[in-house]
């Protein structure tokens, strides 16, 4: 009498696990779909280097008026010359700290609820969507608490 001793189980082929599965299943699972992804593939090949270029290799960085954009770049001087206007608009320079605390205090919040395993975050996200738009509105608007008001056409650029 033969015994049998089966064989163990042998792992799946290399090309269906992994990143070569992953790419099989999703972006080569049909001729179709081959197409599309080697498409695309060739236009980010096309698209990305002048991108790259334009952004980044010839464009002005240093400068304070548009006439220190020579290069046939983008011109950035204007995002260090105008960056507290992108930020707060013409909300009053004295009261910035009001819009940075109310931004500083979304992060807190939604870096509460982000983490794992901190107690009441029911709580937590009941304030961040209920609460916080009001005390976020107190803080930018002013009125209580001795802040002065900042009317909201102040508010963006």
């Amino acid at each position: 009498m033969t015994v049998h001793i089966p064989h163990p189980d042998l792992p799946p082929p290399s090309s269906s696990v992994g990143v070569p599965g992953w790419l099989r299943r999703n972006l080569f699972s049909s001729p179709l779909n081959s197409l599309f992804t080697l498409l695309a593939v060739y236009v980010l090949y096309q698209l990305t280097p002048p991108l790259i270029n334009w952004a980044f290799l010839d464009a002005n960085w240093v400068g304070n008026t548009k006439e220190a954009c020579t290069n046939d770049g983008a011109c950035w001087v204007f995002i260090r010359v105008r960056f507290t206007q992108f930020m707060f608009g013409f909300y009053p320079p004295s009261e910035y700290w009001r819009a940075i605390l109310a931004f500083l205090l979304l992060g807190a919040l939604i870096l509460y609820l982000l983490i794992d395993g901190l107690p009441k975050k029911a709580w937590v996200a009941g304030f961040t969507i209920l609460g916080y738009p009001i005390a976020a509105y107190c803080l930018f608007y002013g009125g209580w608490f001795g802040l002065p008001v900042v009317e909201t056409y102040k508010w963006g650029a």
